[in-house]
């Protein structure tokens, strides 16, 4: 990308190029980056700036507050010398080299990007989305300074799909990565209305619900045992589970359908050493875990030469984004989850995780089992068209099923739909599952 932008020789066969300021600017944050792999912004002064540490203590505190523990890269550039290309230029950077290396913390293809007014916020909607179309954005006009021709086709792809303003987030759905457009202040409001929300809601929960009698926190002192762990942790589990419920039915309120294929990834990178060539998957290959993926690796081979198996896919957590499945911790705090496999046999959609037979019952496990088993239970709500004409179901494989209904000849399918969970059997089970 460097080559492109900033040699001679290509920038001598285009019309427009970045000024002096713009290469310093991305330059800079590229080498603060990867060449000097900062972590923290105290890093980055300690590097490059160090006297400032050592002049003021003050200056000290300041950089090295926790708020500052991540990468963090200020560029200070006039009004009209061209910000808005040097944020796609580096967004270009992160998105590619997180296709290439996913599985490294320091790319990305998640961008927030909030504008200081409404004003900056339409531009930044015309230069990602164009003005009518998005042939008349900036990354389709300026193609031939932000892109070589070999990545047009993935960047264009990525932008298309992963470009969300401030009204859609939250709401929709994007491929392998999102570029969320807000303003400030909108960002600000929100913020304020839901902390305020949240603070009042979990202010009555104390008072009137916690220990089962009313509480007042100031009086006698009582405000001390709400400081003691068990009860802290108490209070974070509950209303962790109660802010995802709440979101999951806000969500199902007004959602809109919208259909994703594992196409919108064109390619997976894996290792030769480990994964394997398969004929059922719009893939070549399949990965699997290089330690420990025994399991997934049997799987694979079984499923490609089973017959009741019309298309199976390891999916991939970074990846497939859009199979990522919310669930509630153990300890309380919502998370995500990818499932291992998406298996159609005939008119039934499988999602299928395999897991070790000494996993399967851990407090983790049964509450993705849940959340994946909820999932299901609302894609079958939708009409046969919106489902691809299939019924979803979610299965636990543990090994032991596997290797036993394996060696016995059992299709595929016959296995699935004998471990397939039902959404009765975990409306019974989440009686007990706290």
């Amino acid at each position: 990308m460097l080559k492109w932008w900033f040699q001679e020789d290509f920038k001598d066969t285009r019309e427009f190029n970045f000024h002096d300021g713009q290469q310093a600017g991305i330059l800079n944050v590229i080498y603060a980056h990867e060449v000097l792999g900062m972590a923290t912004l105290k890093g980055l002064y300690s590097a490059v700036a160090p006297e400032v540490m050592i002049g003021s203590d003050q200056a000290v505190q300041m950089i090295g507050a926790a708020k500052n523990d991540y990468p963090k890269y200020c560029l200070k550039m006039a009004t009209g010398t061209g910000k808005t290309w040097v944020l796609q230029a580096l967004m270009v950077w992160q998105a590619l080299n997180a296709n290439r290396a996913p599985d490294n913390p320091r790319y990305t293809k998640n961008f927030l990007i909030v504008a200081p007014g409404l004003i900056v916020y339409d531009r930044l909607r015309d230069a990602f989305e164009g003005k009518r179309d998005f042939a008349t954005s900036d990354f389709s006009r300026y193609q031939d300074l932000f892109i070589p021709p070999s990545y047009r086709d993935e960047v264009f792809r990525f932008v298309q799909g992963a470009v969300c303003p401030k009204e859609d987030i939250g709401r929709k759905v994007t491929a392998g990565g999102v570029i969320a457009l807000s303003n400030w202040q909108a960002l600000k409001e929100e913020g304020e209305e839901e902390g305020a929300r949240l603070a009042d809601g979990i202010d009555r929960y104390i008072r009137a619900r916690l220990f089962g009698q009313p509480l007042d926190p100031f009086a006698d002192e009582n405000w001390r045992v709400l400081l003691v762990d068990p009860v802290t942790e108490h209070i974070m589990r509950v209303w962790a589970r109660q802010l995802l419920e709440a979101e999951e039915t806000a969500t199902t309120a007004d959602a809109e359908v919208t259909h994703r294929h594992l196409s919108e990834v064109p390619k997976l990178t894996l290792r030769e050493s480990a994964s394997l060539p398969v004929e059922k998957c719009i893939y070549p290959r399949l990965p699997y875990p290089s330690r420990s993926g025994g399991l997934e690796r049997a799987f694979i081979e079984t499923a490609d030469r089973d017959g009741s198996v019309d298309a199976f896919c390891k999916l991939n957590e970074q990846k497939h984004g859009f199979t990522r499945l919310r669930y509630v911790k153990e300890d309380g705090l919502p998370a995500f989850y990818c499932p291992d496999f998406l298996v159609r046999c005939g008119d039934g959609i499988y999602l299928v995780e395999t897991k070790a037979q000494g996993q399967i019952n851990t407090p983790n496990v049964k509450r993705k089992k849940r959340a994946a088993v909820a999932w299901c239970d609302r894609i079958n709500t939708l009409t046969p068209e919106q489902r691809g004409h299939a019924e979803w179901h979610y299965v636990l494989l543990g090994e032991q099923v596997f290797y036993d209904w394996r060696d016995k000849r059992a299709s595929i399918r016959d296995m699935l739909e004998y471990a397939k969970l039902r959404p009765v059997d975990e409306r019974v089970q989440a009686q007990f599952a706290f």
